[in-house]
This record gives C-alpha cells, structure tokens and sequence, in this order.
C-alpha cells in the first residue's frame, strides 16, 4: 500500500511543477522582420498588430502553463494532418516547383505581397460529396465552449476568409474537437466578399499606421481584459 506523505497544496506548486515550468516557460526574442501579416492574428488590436510589426519592444513571454497549452493544440493537428487526412485520401495535392514533384496540400504557404499577407492554412482538401477543394481548418476547444458552439468565432471566421483569398478557393471547412470528449463538430463556410472586403480595408488601415510609423488607439475598449498592446514599452 503507498502512503502519500506530503502534498502540495491542492495537488499545485511541487517540485516537479516548478521544474517543468521553467524548463518549459519562453521568453520570445524580438528580430527585425518582414512586414508580414498572418491571417490567424489579423483581428488581434491594432495597435498590438503595428507594433509588432514596427519590433517595438513588448513583453513577449510565454509561461510554462500556457506552453503546455500550445503544445496540446500541436499534437491535435499532428494527429488529423499526418494522420486522419492522408488515411483518408481526401488531400488536395499541390506541385512543388522545388522537387518537381506532387505533394499534399498540408500546411503550405500562402502569401499576399500586395497585403502583406502570409499563413499556412491546415490543409486543402477535396469534398467527396461535391468534388470542389475546401479549405481545411481544425481548431480545439474546452468542452464548456464545443457544446454551446453554433457557428465559429469571428477571428476564426476572418482567418479562414483570409486564407479562402489567398488559395482562391471560394468554400472552407472548419472542424472543432472537444478537448475532454474528442467529439467533433464541423461547419461549412462559403465566402462572404462583404467580410473579405471588411478584412482586407482593416489591413489597408495597418498598412497605413505601419507606413507612417505611428500607433492607433487601443482596441480593448470593453476593457473586459487585459490587451496585449499594453505590453509595449
């Protein structure tokens, strides 16, 4: 029989813990980089999203915890993209100009120069039903969010319909798995051209702060939390 001879207060703040975390916890040096804009981040603030691209100095860490958390959604998409999706032999195949050669349509990237766009949308895949590509987006969430879940977020929404005008593929499917049940709910989204017109107007907006090298107001105006452009030095 084992005897428990010490816990931590309610199971947290042992020693294995706090090794874990600080091995785990980042702290994300800011390089100069290219005037890039990722559809996965395009309704984040403004004033957060000119920033970072102008490399103002930010607090950019990642604790342990939150990590862990990157690293979970990670391994759903390792598990569909290398996975589930070649298994089911619904991949869009794309030519590779470098090899010469066929490959799956899986995590390549898309780019916009004139927007300043660039992304990798999960996949392109082919409908069996219809025989029309479909861009291809998993996404995990809570199970408190999956079941009460009616149609997708309003960021997932704009990164789709982004990445729907970088393929020039007019139709998507988005698929969420339940992280307690692994229970999935799927939804196809045809284009709207008001909403991609809607995008593409913002991202003329932060092209402009970007250009003359000046900061909009905060966004955050509910103040509900606490915005990441606060972080700005």
């Amino acid at each position: 029989m084992v005897r428990i001879v010490k816990e931590t207060e309610a199971g947290k703040g042992g020693f294995f813990s706090k090794l874990l975390n600080g091995v785990l916890e980042v702290s994300r040096f800011r390089l100069p980089r290219e005037k890039i804009i990722r559809p996965s981040g395009v309704t984040e603030c403004m004033r957060y999203i000119v920033a970072d691209i102008l490399n103002m100095p930010m607090e950019d860490n990642i604790d342990g915890r939150v990590q862990r958390i990157f690293d979970n959604g990670t391994y759903v998409h390792k598990r569909y993209l290398n996975g589930y999706l070649p298994k089911l032999g619904i991949v869009s195949k794309i030519f590779d100009v470098k090899t010469g050669k066929t490959k799956n349509f899986i995590e390549i990237s898309v780019s916009n120069s004139e927007y300043w766009l660039k992304g990798s949308p999960d996949a392109v895949i082919i409908n069996f039903e219809d025989g029309l590509p479909y861009v291809f987006e998993l996404k995990s969430i809570k199970a408190e969010n999956f079941y009460g879940l009616t149609e997708p977020e309003w960021s997932y929404l704009a990164q789709i319909h982004l990445y729907m005008f970088l393929t020039g593929i007019p139709r998507a499917l988005m698929v969420y798995e339940s992280k307690n049940s692994q229970e999935i709910k799927e939804f196809v989204i045809k284009e709207d051209p008001s909403v991609t017109q809607k995008l593409l107007e913002r991202i003329r907006q932060i092209q402009h702060y970007v250009e003359s090298k000046t900061l909009p107001a905060c966004e955050n105006t509910l103040g509900r939390y606490k915005c990441r452009c606060t972080t700005i030095k």
